[in-house]
């Protein structure tokens, strides 16, 4: 090597690493100047031991003007309840993390309450401390779980009494066997897990009430994203199936959110005076395949609410129906759907013998909700409500009904849907105000009201129940 070359070299080497020297970020100590976040608290909605909720993020951002040192973010759970991630590297305490003025970086925390002894709900209280400049920033961590009680692939063969002490968690498929009853009380939580179902050959007999509803739904009680809880998304559990053999089922009271396939019933001889499942008082939607599918059976709903059933929300297959005071209206995302609020399908081998619709909202995003197929086989009538269809022929199976009219829904983003009807909904004071007295159940709506005297809304909610605060 030539001299030259030599002092080549050492000119370079000298010259870069003057350059990184000039280029180490030079870090700020002044206390004064201050990080900030995207909140300063998380907060897990209720949620049962041992099912970990979606993950939660947290932005953290250095515009103080200087670049700063983060000398520590330290997870403080004494229950070990959550798991934290910060800028990829994951543990309960990440030390030496540089931010540079103007650049952020995320902490990603999720909770998993531990399974315990206790019986009523746990609140856990912990945070997250992060240490710079002798500066401890705190963002709390706040989740409420509960112990529940884990069924899984179960059967149950005998008379079984559920009440509201801790949730029931389904795991697999929960069956009440031919012979057996299950009775539900009023406040009771059953969750199940993906691809978990509930099938009844015996009996359900299911009694919530307007201040203590019965929840069926998936195990997932968190949002997956802000205002966006996973009761609202389809799928999260599969659905109740009754078998050939079941009848005289009862749910009353009822939430059911997140299902695949809903309530399906299978076809069954009819009996007279005997009905296969009524549902009363209940609010039922956001099923992936339907809500309701009936094939050949005896079903009545009365102050009800069928709602966003993806594919299809409410669809009759022979049988006999009543629905009184019910809203069935059909809102999902197009990719999902392919059939109107209600069907109606008869034919030869299972007849509609009669179908009535008293005081109902039958409505949705398209401009008609109604299919009959198989009309020569369809006997029905909607009467008193407040209708979304085009048939020119509505002389025939439409009586005192309001047609492709506003019902005074709120609709809001995060597939948030309000089925009470405003003051100027078209379905104020339509309602045949005799049918309470044929119908004495009728007399108060889904939350519980009063229907006044002398003037009926259709659909499960009247009006006066919104006004009083409900």
């Amino acid at each position: 090597m030539t001299k030259q070359l030599r002092l080549l070299i050492a000119v370079l080497s000298a010259t870069l690493l003057l350059t990184a020297c000039e280029d180490e970020p030079d870090f700020s100590t002044d206390g004064r100047l201050r990080l900030s976040y995207s909140t300063d608290s998380v907060k897990f909605e209720p949620l049962v031991t041992g099912q970990a909720t979606s993950t939660r993020t947290i932005k953290v951002w250095n515009n103080s003007g200087e670049d700063l040192k983060i000398g520590n973010v330290e997870l403080r759970s004494a229950s070990n309840s959550f798991q934290m991630v910060v800028d990829g590297r994951s543990g309960t305490s990440i030390n030496n993390l540089e931010l540079l003025n103007g650049d952020s970086l995320f902490i990603f925390v999720r909770a998993n309450l531990k399974e315990n002894e206790d019986k009523q709900p746990v609140l856990i209280n912990d945070s997250i401390v992060i240490t710079y400049n002798g500066n401890k920033d705190r963002i709390i961590l706040n989740a409420v779980g509960q112990n529940a009680v884990v069924l899984r692939n179960y059967t149950i063969e005998k008379d079984t009494v559920w009440t509201n002490v801790q949730p029931f968690l389904v795991f697999g498929k929960l069956e009440v066997a031919e012979g057996a009853t299950l009775t539900v009380k009023a406040g009771t939580e059953i969750l199940f897990h993906r691809g978990a179902s509930l099938s009844v050959a015996g009996k359900i007999d299911i009694r919530g009430n307007a201040s203590d509803m019965v929840l069926l739904s998936g195990d997932r009680l968190d949002e997956l994203s802000p205002g966006l809880p996973y009761t609202n998304i389809y799928g999260q559990w599969e659905g109740i199936r009754f078998m050939s053999t079941s009848t005289n089922n009862i749910m009353e009271g009822v939430l059911m959110r997140g299902a695949t396939y809903g309530i399906e019933i299978d076809t069954a001889e009819i009996v007279d005076n005997q009905w296969r499942l009524t549902i009363a008082n209940s609010d039922i939607r956001t099923s992936k395949r339907g809500n309701l599918k009936v094939w050949n059976a005896r079903v009545k709903a009365y102050n009800s609410v069928f709602a966003n059933g993806g594919s299809q929300n409410v669809f009759l297959a022979g049988g006999e129906f009543l629905f009184n005071h019910c809203t069935l209206s059909e809102n999902s995302v197009s990719a999902l759907r392919f059939k109107e609020s209600l069907v109606l399908q008869g034919s030869e081998e299972r007849p509609i013998s009669n179908a009535q619709f008293n005081n109902c909202i039958i409505n949705g995003s398209s401009s008609n909700e109604v299919e009959v197929d198989g009309s020569d086989w369809c006997t029905y009538s909607i009467n008193n409500s407040l209708v979304n269809t085009t048939s020119e022929d509505t002389a025939s199976f439409y009586k005192q009904c309001l047609f492709n009219k506003s019902a005074g829904f709120s609709f809001r983003p995060k597939y948030y849907y309000d089925f009470h009807i405003d003051s100027i909904s078209f379905a104020r004071n339509i309602g045949d105000s005799t049918l309470v007295k044929v119908y004495p159940e009728c007399a108060t709506d889904l939350d519980g009201n009063i229907r006044q005297k002398g003037k009926t809304d259709a659909g499960a909610y009247t009006f006066e129940g919104e006004k009083s605060g409900k």
